[in-house]
Parts: structure tokens; C-alpha cells; sequence
């Protein structure tokens, strides 16, 4: 091992990973610690900030001790986080709250009353207001928690409060306030007006004054930092991103026509353009979110690789079934044609994130016969995750976003059989990095970049990242699945209205 060696943080949903990586892209050692979520309210999720910290400090001791890596030889780190996972500070940094993480929805009025302004920013946001994103959640706080929004010094993001922890400086990742704080470059950034409309005019006020790009130098460790972590002083921190786009880095999507797709709990579809593409039903575009002079675009599926892990749950209760459940059932899967000799199945179990953005949407599966095996329903469920996909991918096509090839990263990812089933599904290229760490890669790649020892992103991750496999679509199947392509669609439609009646009954 030679050095200098770059670390990347990953504040996950669930754990938070350190790893090290050197100039060549190897990956030298990679650790995990868990924290906790609390569900106060139906809705609700929020994790106490302080557990993160407390991970990072159990991660970096495991990685100075086992990694072989002397502390010295650690030029840089990048940190990738999870995206508007909101908490309130005081003067001096200390969380004075839960954070209110990704997942939690409890702004769904919020976001629905920002949306109907129809500002002119939200054109750059895909047309209207998520709850997950930062700005509705500002907008309850200060409705529902009035003396916890006044008191709050800083209201940030997890990634700018670690940054914040490491550095003793306050900044904001130009990747996270284009895609969820309603700045727009295009319109010079934050747009006063916007907020006094929503009368959220006081948060400009909140949030860091500074923006920097991803790979960009924040500052080095401090002293109290590079004490609690057991670092040097002189180690550089760069401006980081959100966890599934600093994976577009890992995965080395960075040029035009590569759709970086993370498959995991759920799923996220990334590409960049050269012009500003308005697409009614996908998050963005985001001007230099990733790269400068690009635009992101970004799709989503609520629910992917969490429905086949609740197949392996209710099929195993009790000791029964296979104890290796996913190699069985794709060795029997394999057996059944493109199409599940007919079963149709929507992958909507939590809604549609894209490009349907339907919340109430939920899942369906029909044309059972006695001819069918839970192998079937296995099958059928990787097929219907699939069909979501390709009707994001279709809706890009559609909106002259030309997509030539996919570059994959996430647990689905290690899948080979269900990525031939994406291909053959959406008529692509399949491309699988050799780290499928994408995120955590993602954020060294940014240290590498940001320590100077490469002059881009784009050139970083060309000499960084390595393909091991590419699958190529089989059209004979592909022919097979438009056909039930079409029906997945046709189902949504014609489930439509049932799927709201029963969801609203159930609120």
C-alpha cells in the first residue's frame, strides 16, 4: 500500500461507514457502526445527531487501528450524507432537537401549500414541493415547534453539521440546496421573494451563508475534531453531497448518456445534461448540483429491493423456507420465461416517487392461476421494480434526455440475474462498477479532487473508477417484456382511482 490515502464518510439512513481509498480508486478498508431511528407519530422519523458524531468516532478508531493506514498518510475526506435530514443548532453548533430525517412526511401540508404558489422556482424542482425536501420541513417547524424554530441559530442539513463538527465552519453543499432549498443559479441562487410569500423569509437567515461545490476545500480538521477522531490537524475536509449523488462519482457516471441508477430500499435514477430539460413528474433540473455547466435530473421508486426483502420475511417466518432465500429463488426464477408466464404486478407499495408522483398509489399484482409458484410472484416482483425504471427511463427518452448505457451501485446491484432483467427490460447496457460502495467511494473521489490530486471530477473519476462486467440486453426477451410493459402501465391507470378511494379510507 502506498500512500496518500483519502477517507469518505457515509451518514446513512440507518449506519454510518468510513472508508479509505487510495489515488488509484482501491479500496483499502471500510467499516460500519448503527445508530437508531425513533418513530414518534405515524410519519414521523428522527435520529439523534449526536449518534452520528458517536459512530464517526467508533468508525475512524476501527479504521486507525486496523487499516494499516498511519493517520499522516490520510491527505483528505469527503463526507456523503443523507438528503434533507433537518436539524435545529444554537450559536455554537449544538443540536437543540431531533433531526427530522429524509423519510419523514410530517410536511406534507407544507409542501402541498408551497406548491400551490406555483413560484417560478418551483419549475426548477420538477414543478412542485416534496415534504422530504428542507424547505416545507423549515415551514412546519415554524408552525408546529414555533419556540424551537426561533431559538435555532442554524438550521442545516446532517451534512453541513458533520462538515460543520469536523471544520468549525458553516457551509452548504451546492448538490443538496439545488435539489431541496429552492436555489436556482439560473435565478441568482435563493429568491427572497419566494420566501416572504411562504413566509419563511427569516430561514435565508439560518442557513450557511456559504455555497461550494462538491470537491470543493472547506477547511482543514480542528483541533477539538482531530482530537475527539485521532486525526491530524492538517487533514482537509471538502464539500460533500447527497448520498445517492455523491454515488454518481463512485459509479463514474459523470458524462453524458450515463444514467447512474442506485438500487437499493429504494431506487434513484441520475443524469446529467448539457441544457436545462423541464420534465413534469421528475425532481430537478439542478444547475451544477454534480458538475459545473451540467444538469441534474433525477428520478426515484419509493419502494425496489424492500419488497423482495418483505417476500423473504413472509416466506421464512418461523424457520420456514430456504435459509439462503434470494439463491434459491433466483435459481428457480431463472426457470420462468420474460413475463412470469403472465403475472402483472405494480411496484407502487409506497406510493410512486416517479414520474407519476402519486403518493396514494399502492401495490397490485394480478393474473394468478394454479399454474403459478411463489418463484413466479419472485420473479414478477423483479420485473415490476424493472417496468418502474423503464417508465423513468422512457420519461427522459421522451424529453429528448439521451441515455446510452446504465451505470449501477447499491445491495441490487451484487444481483447479476435481476440486472439482466433491468436490461432486458429497458433495452440498456448494464455496467457494474468494481466497488459497489458507490456512495462512500463517491465522497474520497470528491477528497482526491478537492486535495489537488486531480484537476476535475470528470478526470477523478476516469482514473479512479473500473468496470468489471457489462451486461447487453437480450431483445428476445426484450420483446417479451413490452408487451407486459405496456399492461404494467395500463394497470396503474385502470387501478387508479381504486388505489386513492381505499388509501384515503385508511388515512
Amino acid at each position: 500500500m502506498t500512500a496518500p490515502y483519502f477517507m469518505g464518510i457515509d451518514q446513512g439512513t440507518q449506519r454510518l461507514k468510513v472508508a479509505l481509498f487510495n489515488t488509484e480508486g482501491k479500496q483499502i478498508y471500510l467499516t460500519a457502526s448503527p445508530y437508531e431511528t425513533q418513530h414518534p407519530h405515524q410519519g414521523w422519523a428522527e435520529q439523534n445527531p449526536n449518534d452520528w458524531w458517536a459512530a464517526l468516532k467508533i468508525c475512524i478508531g476501527r479504521c486507525l487501528a486496523e487499516s494499516g493506514v498511519k493517520k499522516e498518510e490520510i491527505k483528505a475526506i469527503g463526507v456523503a450524507a443523507t438528503s434533507a435530514t433537518v436539524l435545529c443548532c444554537d450559536q455554537k453548533g449544538e443540536p437543540l432537537d431531533d433531526a427530522i430525517i429524509w423519510m419523514d412526511v410530517r410536511a406534507y401540508e407544507e409542501a402541498k401549500l408551497i406548491s400551490q404558489t406555483q413560484h417560478p422556482v418551483l419549475k426548477y424542482a420538477g414543478g412542485s414541493e416534496s415534504e422530504e425536501w428542507m424547505v416545507p420541513k423549515a415551514l412546519w417547524l415554524k408552525r408546529n415547534k414555533p419556540e424551537l424554530y426561533r431559538k435555532a441559530q442554524h438550521i442545516v442539513e446532517s451534512l453541513d453539521w458533520l462538515t460543520f463538527k469536523l471544520t468549525g465552519s458553516w457551509t452548504a453543499s451546492l448538490c443538496n440546496v439545488t435539489n431541496s432549498w429552492n436555489y436556482v443559479p439560473a435565478l441568482g441562487g435563493w429568491t427572497p421573494e419566494f420566501f416572504e410569500q411562504i413566509e419563511l423569509a427569516e430561514i435565508l437567515e439560518k442557513w450557511p451563508q456559504k455555497v461550494l461545490p462538491i470537491g470543493a476545500p472547506v477547511g482543514y480538521l480542528s483541533s477539538q475534531s482531530a482530537a475527539d477522531l485521532g486525526l491530524e490537524k492538517n487533514t482537509l475536509v471538502v464539500e460533500g453531497g447527497i448520498d445517492s449523488h455523491m454515488g454518481m462519482l463512485g459509479m463514474g457516471a459523470v458524462d453524458l448518456g450515463e444514467l447512474a441508477f442506485t438500487i437499493g430500499t429504494s431506487n434513484v435514477h441520475l443524469i446529467l445534461s448539457r441544457e436545462p430539460v423541464f420534465v413534469p413528474g421528475l425532481w430537478g433540473p439542478y444547475q451544477h448540483a454534480i458538475i459545473k455547466d451540467r444538469w441534474l435530473l433525477e428520478g426515484g421508486q419509493t419502494t425496489s429491493a424492500i419488497i423482495l426483502k418483505w417476500l423473504e420475511n413472509s416466506l421464512t417466518q418461523n424457520g420456514a423456507g430456504p435459509n439462503n432465500f434470494y439463491e434459491v429463488f433466483d435459481a428457480l426464477a431463472r426457470e420462468i420465461p420474460p413475463g412470469s408466464e403472465g403475472l402483472v404486478m405494480l411496484d407502487t407499495w409506497q406510493g410512486n416517487r416517479t414520474p407519476w408522483r402519486d403518493t396514494l398509489a399502492r401495490g397490485a399484482l394480478w393474473g394468478l392461476s394454479l399454474k403459478h409458484s411463489m418463484a413466479h410472484i419472485y420473479r414478477a416482483t423483479m420485473e415490476s421494480i424493472a417496468y418502474g425504471t423503464r417508465n423513468i427511463i422512457d420519461t427522459m427518452q421522451e424529453n429528448r434526455i439521451e441515455i446510452e448505457t446504465i451505470r449501477v451501485s447499491g445491495g441490487g446491484a451484487q444481483n447479476l440475474f435481476w440486472l439482466q432483467i433491468f436490461s432486458d427490460v429497458c433495452r440498456l447496457p448494464v455496467s457494474v462498477p468494481k466497488n459497489t460502495e458507490a456512495t462512500i467511494f463517491g465522497a474520497a473521489i470528491a477528497a482526491a479532487v478537492g486535495a489537488g490530486y486531480y484537476p476535475s471530477i470528470i478526470e477523478a473519476c476516469r482514473s479512479m473508477v473500473q468496470i468489471t462486467q457489462t451486461l447487453s440486453p437480450n431483445l428476445n426477451h426484450s420483446q417479451a417484456y413490452d408487451f407486459y410493459y405496456t399492461k404494467y402501465l395500463e394497470t396503474y391507470y385502470a387501478l387508479k382511482d381504486l388505489m386513492h378511494e381505499v388509501s384515503l379510507k385508511l388515512v
